[in-house]
């Protein structure tokens, strides 16, 4: 079987060096099982370069049995890698086998294991069948040389193997074709087991029977053989270290292919880090009540509660990723556990801005302008060192809209994939992302209607809507997951309306059109609008709405949303719930930028940029921080101090016992008086909240807290009926504390 290829079976790769005596038993030996098999098959020997009569017996065999053996000859002895790479080189080459056999040609191998690896190996649908030797049959100081070389080869590369360099190694045509070899000496081995691996192979290990050398002497116990094999199971482990994803990362970081990118990432990094430290000296942090809210919330879940903690009002994802941090007291207490994710989310943002402009424009100019204009905004740089949502929903924002741009420019299926992830995100972030997730929709369909203009109609309308279902599938399961989580614990899917209105950031909803633009000018920047509503004119003649540069548009619904959504007072018209707008306003930035410099000059276009930028910081030292004034004016109110002065009684008085409370609205409460969560009953606690209510004592309840505030009272208050001195369910407790709007209640007479 000289021509040709073969179409099933088995081939064989042998090294061979210095085995005159042994080659020849050993390749009749594997032909005699071979046989039994029935299966077409080719054993492939390299003679490594043999100074004794190796090459001749090998070709001697190769005329004996024409078709069944394969000769290949080194003309220098390269060495035991060498060898096997020829062999498997050889073997994929000359046939059309689906297994590859490695062995020796040394004969401490018998062939007879052969046909059960390859019934197991079609049986387990596996990849790959390795042999391990339980008794070696082998002088003592090779056994512990191949002991260490194992275990080195398991930590280093991770393959996994309990016997590295057993030469009984059945290997699927499937996961070697493409693998790049290189190691030699004994290397070859654990770099075969790490590359097959790391195509996810299904690899089986089995015993084999090892028996003693007859002729010869070995070759692997050599000082020079150990020397290289070390060295190169070093350099592997290096090379799997670069290749793996931290590695990478890390690569990048050092190596950086976009250097203005990764000036402005690290620009970002030093802004974030100074500005989180600068807020937190001033204790700043904590001034809007949805920080309080946001942590309770993400401790509650962080200790075993589950998302009943959530409600049907707050989204879960950033209360999810801030129990991941919430454990620590420290960093609970001080608010770092939600400031680190906006921290990381800031970064992130600026980072998806800058990649966003540069593939819309083409222009590192247009990229650095959007942004430093996103990162330099003070109601961002404040935001960002907050334990808020907002950054972390701008950031998935900012993801979306990269990798929209990048699927209507190229059409990757991977791309819009990746849109729909960083939506599905955004949606469960905030109800603003609900918006954003239905404008996104219509830029892919509107993209992929318009991507092949010369198909006929019909054709075209199935492709766009065959878009739009990959898209919206995965992007809107976070708000149908929403309704119907809504509907599971209130019996109604929109019980979330109206209901954050009470739990914003302080300021009143409602106030008009007039109202929402104020807040939006707030959030943004009056001069920024303006240089925003420049560069939206300036990206309208230029790109004249092509769908490869259609994916801003969907972002243009931030601007209607927190306008309209104000007046529905479903959010509360602030800088804060504006800021969002930053993100567009900063894209459109640097088209202006980009114009400046195509009908000015290089130099004009910067010293726009730097403009913006100067203008920004002179109105912030001259005005203040939207966002900054708003926290203060919420942690100054006369409730919010009201409330840190309860919280202080609870935390110096509190003795042990379950606290009845009720945590909306009361959240500072329940915050400073650090009572352990797992000590209190609120209305998250659905399943025993009512039965609470109805009889404080019989539940074992020792502490109430009530809210009797003139027009908003709390339900604990209201479930005492007003008055709690006349309600017989209060007969065993004692006021201990009150104001003109809270009380609490301790169990047991004072006295």
């Amino acid at each position: 079987m000289t021509t040709g290829t073969i179409s099933d079976g088995v081939a064989v790769v042998m090294p061979a060096f210095r085995e005159e005596a042994n080659l020849t038993g050993t390749v009749e030996d594997m032909l005699a099982a071979l046989d039994t098999m029935g299966d077409e098959h080719l054993v492939v020997i390299v003679n490594d370069g043999s100074d004794d009569r190796t090459g001749e017996v090998a070709d001697e065999l190769a005329a004996r049995y024409p078709g069944r053996v394969h000769v290949v000859h080194h003309e220098v002895n390269r060495g035991y890698g060498a060898a096997v790479r020829t062999g498997i080189a050889t073997a994929l080459d000359r046939t059309d086998v689906p297994w590859i056999f490695l062995t020796d040609s040394d004969g401490q191998f018998k062939s007879d294991e052969l046909p059960r690896f390859v019934a197991e190996a079609c049986a387990e649908r596996a990849d790959a069948v390795i042999g391990f030797r339980p008794r070696r049959a082998d002088p003592t100081m090779r056994k512990v040389n191949a002991w260490l070389w194992t275990r080195a080869s398991r930590l280093l590369l991770g393959v996994g193997a309990r016997d590295v360099d057993c030469a009984y190694k059945l290997v699927g045509r499937r996961v070697l074709d493409g693998v790049q070899l290189h190691g030699d000496a004994a290397l070859i081995s654990p770099e075969l087991l790490m590359k097959i691996r790391a195509r996810d192979a299904r690899i089986l290990q089995r015993p084999v029977r090892h028996y003693p050398r007859l002729h010869g002497e070995q070759t692997g116990a050599k000082l020079s053989v150990i020397l290289v094999s070390l060295i190169g199971l070093i350099r592997l482990w290096v090379k799997r270290i670069n290749d793996a994803p931290l590695g990478r990362a890390l690569r990048s970081v050092l190596h950086p292919r976009d250097m203005a990118c990764a000036a402005l990432t690290v620009a970002a990094a030093v802004a974030s880090v100074v500005s989180y430290l600068v807020f937190a000296a001033r204790h700043l942090l904590l001034g809007y009540p949805e920080t309080v809210r946001g942590l309770l919330i993400g401790r509650g879940i962080a200790e075993g509660a589950g998302l009943g903690p959530v409600g049907t009002v707050w989204l879960p994802f950033w209360h999810l990723l801030v129990a991941a941090t919430a454990w620590n007291d420290t960093w609970y207490y001080s608010g770092f556990s939600g400031s680190v994710l906006s921290m990381v989310a800031y970064v992130l943002a600026t980072r998806y801005l800058y990649r966003t402009a540069v593939a819309l424009t083409g222009s590192k100019a247009a990229g650095l302008t959007a942004g430093l204009v996103f990162a330099a905004n003070p109601n961002v740089l404040y935001l960002q060192s907050t334990p808020m949502h907002g950054l972390v929903f701008m950031a998935c924002a900012a993801a979306a809209c990269y990798h929209l741009t990048v699927w209507c420019q190229a059409g990757a299926y991977g791309q819009l994939a990746a849109t729909a992830a960083a939506m599905l995100l955004a949606t469960v972030t905030s109800y603003t992302g609900w918006a954003l997730a239905l404008a996104t929709a219509g830029i892919v369909f509107y993209a992929a209607w318009q991507r092949e203009p010369w198909l006929r109609p019909a054709e075209r309308l199935r492709r766009a809507e065959a878009h739009l279902v990959f898209y919206a599938l995965p992007a809107l399961t976070g708000i149908i997951g929403w309704l119907a989580w809504n509907t599971a614990q209130s019996g109604s899917p929109l019980s979330f309306i109206g209901g954050a209105t009470t739990a914003g950031t302080g300021a009143a909803p409602g106030g008009g059109a007039a109202a929402g633009l104020r807040a939006l000018s707030d959030g943004v920047g009056l001069g920024l609008l303006v240089a925003a509503v420049l560069g939206f004119g300036y990206y309208l003649v230029v790109t004249r709405l092509r769908p490869q540069t259609s994916a801003p548009l969907a972002l243009l619904a931030l601007a209607p949303f927190t306008v309209y959504a104000d007046q529905l007072g479903e959010s509360p018209g602030s800088a804060a719930a504006t800021a969002a707008v930053i993100l567009p306003a900063a894209l459109f930035c640097g088209y202006l930028t980009v114009a400046v410099r195509r009908y000015a000059s290089r130099q004009a276009g910067y010293l726009v940029a730097g403009a913006m930028l100067t203008a920004i910081l002179a109105l912030t030292a001259v005005a203040g921080i939207p966002t900054l004034r708003e926290a203060r004016a919420a942690s100054n109110s006369p409730a919010t101090v009201a409330n840190a002065r309860a919280g202080a009684w609870l935390r110096a008085h509190y003795t042990g016992g379950l606290v009845l409370i009720e945590s909306a609205g009361n959240e500072t409460v329940l915050f400073d008086s650090r009572i352990p969560l797992g000590r209190v009953v609120t209305e998250g606690d659905s399943a025993q909240w009512q039965q609470v209510l109805a009889d404080p004592g019989a539940r074992d309840i020792r502490w109430i807290y009530a809210r009797r505030t003139a027009g908003s009272p709390d339900a604990v208050w209201v479930a005492l009926g007003g008055r709690p001195g006349a309600a017989p369910r209060l007969i065993h407790y004692t006021l201990v504390y009150a104001d003109s709007n809270r009380v609490i209640y301790r169990e047991g007479d004072l006295a």
